[in-house]
């Protein structure tokens, strides 16, 4: 701790500390036609290869060609599925998808930073990726703006097609619960 930090409770268990090296279970993922379409059409691709299967064959493509970022739609179950995030959903694990935090007190939650790696941009509609989420690293650090501890975690979700990896997507997720009366 830095000398001018003021001391904090920790809210980091031995429970929680824990969790560092835990896994999610398998989210499978489909890219799709549809898919790759609305994602290039929200994100202002104009190129052809996105939107028609011809012209992206003639580019090379196995088919219509992931644009960056798109990593395909989690496949949803009403039985296993949260409704909210559309990742498996297991009760009884602590980590579940990039965005959920390893249990905290904290009430809050802010996205503190993305990193998508790609190992294989070859991604096209027709792939099934799977991934898997491990929760990274996990620690705290005083916050002079909240006047307490925030607590950063960082997972990694490595997506995998027929077991070689596609993609890692590294996300840093903050908690922390805001000074009453602001």
């Amino acid at each position: 701790m830095a000398p001018d930090t003021p001391a904090f409770e920790s809210v980091l268990t031995d429970e929680i500390l824990a969790l560092v090296g835990t896994e999610s279970a398998p989210c499978t993922h489909e890219v799709t036609r549809p898919g790759v379409r609305a994602f290039a059409r929200a994100t202002r691709y104009t190129d052809r290869i996105y939107f028609d299967v011809e012209e992206a064959k003639c580019q090379g493509y196995r088919d219509l060609p992931a644009p960056l970022g798109h990593l395909g739609f989690p496949v949803f179950d009403p039985e296993k599925t949260d409704h909210i995030m559309s990742w498996p959903f297991d009760p009884n694990s602590r980590i579940n998808h990039p965005f959920s935090p390893a249990q905290s007190v904290h009430t809050e939650l802010l996205a503190g930073s993305l990193d998508l790696e790609y190992i294989d941009s070859d991604i096209c509609a027709g792939d099934v990726l799977v991934s898997r989420t491990k929760l990274e690293d996990i620690r705290e650090r005083y916050s002079k703006g909240l006047d307490g501890p925030m607590v950063i975690q960082t997972t990694a979700t490595t997506f995998k097609r027929a077991d070689k990896p596609v993609a890692i997507y590294r996300f840093t997720l903050i908690g922390f619960t805001p000074v009453e009366g602001t």
